[in-house]
């Protein structure tokens, strides 16, 4: 323990019993301290079985905001990452804590009017993976609704739907 802290923001439970759990962790990279998406999975008795830190920028501030299981044991964990602008990141692992596969996703890079951050996550039918996004588009404080379906086998962006709320103001 390098004495740094965190919280947990999102909480899932699979079909046999296992719970899973998201959030932040302060984690001392160097001399300095960054924050890293934890994601956690404990049994049925409460024992950790196992613990990832996902920094996916070193240096930048990460923070993970949903959390899901799907029937195979799979897990996706969802959140953010800031470091001069926002994106969202949604990472996969197996059952046994491997990853599985990672995306970043970036709306305009290097556009500062543009950022998402990824808040939950629900597996659909068909065993399909839905991430909702607060995204920002083209200025400051207008936020729309952005839904992106992923192949939860390779992580493959199947579809992306996007609510202007301007347009239903």
């Amino acid at each position: 323990d390098a004495g740094g802290n965190g919280d947990g923001l999102a909480i899932a439970a699979d079909n046999e019993g296992n719970g899973y759990v998201t959030g932040y962790s302060d984690i001392l990279i160097g001399q300095l301290f960054a924050k890293s998406i934890p994601t956690t999975k404990i049994d049925p008795t409460g024992s950790v079985l196992w613990f990832r830190d996902l920094v996916v920028e070193e240096g930048a501030n990460h923070a993970g905001y949903g959390v899901a299981a799907d029937d195979d044991g799979n897990v996706y964990s969802v959140g953010g990452i800031n470091q001069g602008e926002n994106r969202g990141v949604v990472v996969s692992y197996a059952p046994d804590g491997g990853e599985r596969w990672l995306d970043v996703y970036d709306i305009d890079p290097g556009d500062p009017f543009n950022d998402a951050w990824m808040r939950s996550v629900r597996i659909g039918s068909g065993g399909l993976v839905y991430v909702d996004i607060n995204a920002q588009f083209d200025q400051p404080q207008a936020y729309d609704y952005t839904i992106l379906v992923y192949d939860p086998a390779s992580g493959a962006d199947v579809d992306e739907k996007r609510v202007d709320l301007d347009s239903h103001s």
